[in-house]
């Protein structure tokens, strides 16, 4: 099972549906189908943070904004459950695991897809920008009762098929400006994640370093790897699969199942990392296991 590395909320579970199976969860977990996990899904493509890209992914996708609204309903019907007993209900939401991320959609449909944004912003900016409204929105989080909460940060974006596909000629040049650009927010990102622990009573963020993991999983593999193409063909305007064509055999030796999500096999070796690191790099201040353990 294949998951969106854009905005991803969810309570008694983690930013992969894989990550269930490691925390030994007995069933897959649905969006809000379950009593044990609430899950906020953007919806086909993922969720967006910049207005700019709302108005390019259209009224099907929920932003950030939208999703915390949903979870502030949901907090209060648990709230209702346990008896209007509110240090109850915060007692229990600080036990939650929280995941996060966002991120993608504001880079890969907006920021680089020829849109006004890349000449109101340089990168740097564009980067402050997210970071700025992300810090206030995952405020919001905290004061909804949320304490555990793991901040994923940016894959490997210029190395996409749909990147490597846009770029055409303009080759590595054009894929290392973007790689640039997305190190720059995660760097923010990761000092968000500390700023937050120092100024929020009780909080436990944590940053997961999904560009290095993903880097080093596919070099592991010594370039056995299929990197460059999705184990599905996709369209020239849009980064999911062609509907009814013939998918790769072998999707293991495969990074992306179409032009930007990656297929379940580095789904596992990525969720199997964030959950138990095996560099120091992979995670900061812990990973998830120790996350659930603070």
């Amino acid at each position: 099972m294949a998951s969106t590395s854009s905005l991803l909320l969810r309570i008694w579970e983690t930013h992969y549906p894989i990550l269930e199976t490691t925390i030994s969860f007995r069933l897959w977990l649905k969006p809000l189908s379950t009593p044990m996990a609430l899950i906020f899904h953007g919806g086909p493509t993922g969720s967006w943070n910049s207005p700019e890209t709302g108005k390019l992914l259209g009224d099907e996708v929920l932003c950030l904004d939208t999703q915390l609204l949903i979870h502030q309903i949901i907090v209060k019907q648990i709230v209702s459950l346990m008896g209007n007993h509110e240090l109850l209900a915060a007692e229990y939401l600080g036990k939650c695991l929280y995941t996060v991320a966002m991120g993608t959609n504001d880079y890969v449909i907006n920021y680089f897809l020829s849109q006004p944004t890349s000449f109101q912003y340089t990168p740097q900016q564009y980067a402050e920008a997210l970071i700025l409204k992300y810090s206030q929105q995952l405020k919001t989080l905290y004061n909804s009762g949320a304490r555990k909460i793991a901040l994923f940060g940016l894959g490997k974006l210029g190395s996409i098929p749909f990147e490597r596909t846009r770029c055409g000629i303009k080759g590595s040049l054009c894929m290392d400006q973007i790689n640039s650009a997305v190190q720059l927010f995660n760097a923010r990102l990761k000092s968000l994640a500390q700023e937050l622990n120092l100024i929020l009573p009780n909080a436990t963020f944590t940053f997961i370093d999904y560009y290095g993991i993903e880097d080093s999983y596919i070099a592991s593999f010594n370039g056995s790897l299929v990197t460059d193409v999705g184990c599905c063909k996709f369209g020239s305007l849009t980064v999911n699969c062609i509907p009814f064509e013939i998918p790769c055999k072998d999707r293991i030796q495969h990074v992306f199942w179409d032009g930007i999500h990656p297929t379940e096999a580095t789904n596992v070796a990525i969720a199997a990392r964030a959950y138990k690191a095996s560099l120091p790099t992979d995670a900061f201040p812990y990973d998830i296991s120790h996350l659930t353990g603070v």
